[in-house]
This record gives C-alpha cells, structure tokens and sequence, in this order.
C-alpha cells in the first residue's frame, strides 16, 4: 500500500483494452460445476450458512460466477454476484495495492523508516529499533508488532476506542524487524492511517478513487458503501440470527467489502491480466507485491513452503502448483480468495457467516479442480508444521521472567516438565495482583512455541466475567524465550478481542 517508488517506464505499463467488465455476461463454459453447486446448495439447506458467491476466472476471463442463498435472510433478498459481502482479513491484499499505488506514485517509499509517515502516532519498543521498522516489514507482517483485533458491536461502537488510542496501547514491537513474521491488524492499521495521511484523502476515499474505479471495482467499498445502489449482505450467527453492527477500530486489516464479481477484476490486475488505458501498477510493482523481498523472516505457519510476500500468503508448492491466497474471518464473515499465476486462474467464495472458512476453501479449490483436474491441494493447516512438546531438551526446566502490563511488571515463571505438560505462575502479592496458575499443553515449531490455558490478567481492558484464553507465541533465541501473552475473548455478541502484552524468560539454571 505505501511505498515510494517512481518507476513509470513504458516498457512495465499493462497494454491498453478491457478484460472483463461488470456489464458483461460471463461466456458459456463446456466446465461442470453442478457437483459444487450441489455442495454449496447442500450447506444452505442445513443451515450451516445464509448464503455463498463464488466465481472464477482463467486467462481474464469470467469462467464462472454464481450465487446462493440469502443476502437478507429477513427480506427474503437473494445473493448476487455483485452483492458485497464483508471480507474481513482479504482486506488485506487490497490495501497493500493501494499503498503500493501510494509507492509508485512517489508519495512513499516502502523501503523507508514507517516511523516518518506515522505521525503523530509514537513507535515503543521492547525489542529492536523501531526506527528501524519500514512499511515493507509492515506489508509482510515482519515489523514486530504482535497480533491483536477489537470489535465493538451495536451500542458498543460509541464507546470504542479508535485507532490511534489503540496502538498508543498496544503498537508496541516485540520483537527486531525482520525476525518473526507474525500476523499483525495493527500493522495493516497503520498502513491504512499511513495512506490517508500521504494521500490527503480518507482512507475510503483514496482506495475508491485509485483502487476500485480503476479496476471497475463497483460494488467495493470501506466501511460503508459510497451509493445507495451498491447491495450489502447481512452479517449473521452460526446460529443464523443477524448481528448487530460490528465496528474494528483497523480498517486496512479488514473493513473492505466486494462482490465475487469484483475480486475477479481485482485478481486480473495481479495476474497481470487486467488490460486498462491507465495501469495503476507497473509489472515491477506487482513482481514486488509477489516477493518477499529475500525476507529471511522466521515464518513458523502453514508448513515450510509457505512465506507471506506484500499482503499476500505465498505458497512454492500447492498441489503442484505456485499460489497466492488470502482468507479472512470475523463475525458475520468468512472469505476466500486464491490466485494461480502461472495458470491465470483466480478463484474466490465467501459467505455472511464466521467460522465457515475450510468451507469456502473446499468450495473454491473444487471449482479449480473443474478446470485445473491435476490440481491437488492439501488442506491449509496454519500449524503443520507444528509439533506436540513432549521432551525437547532445548525447552526442558524452569524459565522465568515477567509479564509486562502497560507499565506493571509481572513477575511469571514457565516450567516445560518432562511428559509435555507446562506449568506457568504469574504475580504475587508486592504487584498488588492475586498470584495464578496453570498447567497446560504447548506445541514446538523449532524456535517458535504455543500454547493456550484459561485466565485472565490485571489489565483494565479486560472484561472478567466473559470466559477467556491466555495464548502465549514465543520465540526461544538460546536461552531467552520472548513475545507475547494475548488476553482472548471470543464467542459473544457483545465483546470480542485480542490484546497482546510483552513476555520475556530466562532460563533458571539454578536448578
């Protein structure tokens, strides 16, 4: 999304004409997709969803799109494909385009300091430079920041903390540049504020008028549609009722909505199949969007083929195949959009429901299958590449350390014990917060550790009587063992978050 760079040779620019417009029809395809139809159909007799779009293109063509179910359950509104549906963490694709527009117009450079283009907005550090942290490293979820979301719903939304007031909380790196890639909405936030703050625009507005209508993306939007002519799909339950409107305080990470229809055109632009009289990114730029850059970045999800380039998962070995995809997933929101390069395919599917998404990447790799039969995709397991602990030396004994809570320091001691079980103790009476423990499991991924247990902390963000996760992903860098423990509240209607705060051991050679 925000870079600075000025490459505008002729020789890079997409050639002039139209792929596909939202006029035009579909051609007719001698493809059978009855069998997924019948899938999709199958799901929305069972209650499991209000209703799905999907579509695929090959070459710049619409092969196939269609649409399923309800958009309005309550108004008996059928779904189009050019309803738009929230996408949640797709968004996040989109907005790196638009910062790289921001690049390739000069506006801003990738490669330099994000800490310049954030003011007012002030970088802390508990590792690491943070001068040092560019928007690249923003871009691949490298800069250290730790995960984290917020959502406010109906009332709640006037109460909500903004942005800025959020990462004055928690925008806090964790980790060195470059070291970790961990999924971060904060970053992408910033990149949203980042590009409102360069361009002179709202953040809505600069992506309408240099993303969505160049690409005659017309039923896309941030946050709210700019026409009252553009459908928006209800948000729903898993329990089918309708959800009250939800407000996410990090608009880059996940307040676009499209239509199916719309992430074809959007896909044909990084397939490079996309033909317009005004190109607003140059092949190189794309090329940049695809690469990690030479990222050296421990990535520790989805398995050992698996890096993330500019907004982008990257995948060197899918079924055969090179892939780019991104998902996304939040209350009344389940998304799924994949390109194969090589192939000129994209393929997308979603659905107005949360929790849906090994739904909407069987329907989407299945629709591939009908025109990719080689195609052969082993499910996404974000931790394959993870393993039970059990008795790995590099772990085994006490560590201890403390937990740092806004400016509270919390003393914490974590025991890996032969057999697998953990054990961690965190705070004592000269803190003023009543000492708690845990025993619980963990996974390894050579350096990178989880593991999750029930509690809560002594911060007064924290809503104490919902239920709650503690997860912590650390880092063990010899024998420092580093990153974060998040406070999780999830399956409510009223109060949903992740905040993320500092942890830092050491191991306990005494014993």
């Amino acid at each position: 999304m925000r870079t600075k760079s000025i490459v505008l040779t002729v020789c890079l620019c997409f050639q002039p004409s139209i792929a596909f417009r939202q006029s035009e029809a579909p051609p007719k395809s001698s493809y059978d997709f009855s069998a997924v139809e019948n899938r999709i159909q199958q799901a929305i007799a069972q209650k499991e969803i209000p209703s799905m779009v999907v579509a695929i293109s090959k070459e710049g063509r619409i092969i196939y799109e269609g649409a399923f179910g309800y958009a309005d359950i309550e108004g008996k509104v059928p779904a189009t494909v050019n309803t738009a549906y929230r996408l949640a963490s797709l968004s996040k694709p989109i907005t790196a385009t638009g910062l790289m527009v921001l690049h390739q117009q000069g506006a801003v450079n990738i490669d330099a300091s994000a800490e310049q283009f954030a003011k007012p907005l002030r970088f802390r550090s508990f590792a690491g430079n943070p001068s040092g942290v560019t928007l690249r490293h923003l871009l691949s979820h490298t800069s250290g920041l730790s995960s984290y979301f917020q959502y406010a719903f109906g009332d709640e939304q006037a109460t909500a903390p903004d942005f800025e007031a959020a990462f004055s909380r928690y925008g806090t790196f964790f980790h060195p540049a470059g070291v970790l890639t961990e999924y971060s909405n904060l970053g992408y936030g910033l990149i949203g504020l980042v590009i409102a703050g360069r361009s002179g625009k709202t953040f809505s507005n600069f992506m309408k008028t240099e993303v969505f209508d160049p690409l005659e993306m017309r039923n896309s939007f941030v946050a709210r549609p700019t026409s009252s002519s553009v459908q928006v799909a209800r948000t729903y339950g898993n329990d089918l009722k309708l959800l009250p409107d939800l407000y996410n305080n990090t608009e880059g990470a996940g307040n676009l909505y499209s239509s199916a229809h719309d992430l074809m055109l959007f896909s044909a632009l990084h397939l490079g199949t996309a033909r317009m009289q005004k190109p607003i990114l140059t092949r190189e730029n794309i090329e940049r969007i695809r690469n990690s850059g030479g990222s050296t970045a421990f990535n520790p999800l989805f398995g050992p083929s698996t890096s993330y380039g500019l907004g982008w998962y990257m995948r060197s070995d899918d079924g055969g195949y090179k892939t780019m995809w991104h998902e996304g997933g939040m209350p009344g929101a389940s998304s799924f959009l994949k390109l194969i390069p090589d192939e000129k395919i994209a393929v997308t599917a979603i659905t107005n429901v949360a929790d849906k998404n090994d739904l909407v990447e069987t329907v989407a790799n299945e629709l591939i299958k009908v025109v990719l039969p080689s195609y052969g995709p082993e499910p996404l397991n974000a931790t394959a590449s993870y393993k039970p602990f059990k008795d790995q030396s590099d772990y085994l004994g006490k560590w201890t350390g403390a937990i740092y809570i806004q400016d509270r320091k919390l003393p914490c001691s974590l025991t890996f014990q032969a057999g697998g079980e953990l054990h961690i103790v965190y705070g004592d009476s000269r803190s003023g917060a009543k000492s708690q423990e845990a025993t619980f499991k963990g996974m390894i991924n050579h350096k990178s550790f989880m593991g999750s247990f029930a509690g809560t902390l002594p911060s007064d963000d924290l809503q104490q009587n919902p239920p709650q996760l503690l997860v912590l992903h650390l880092i063990r860098e010899g024998n420092i063992l580093s990153g974060r423990i998040a406070a999780y509240c999830g399956g409510t209607s009223k109060v949903q978050y992740l905040y993320p705060f500092y942890i830092r051991l050491e191991r306990d050679n005494s014993h």
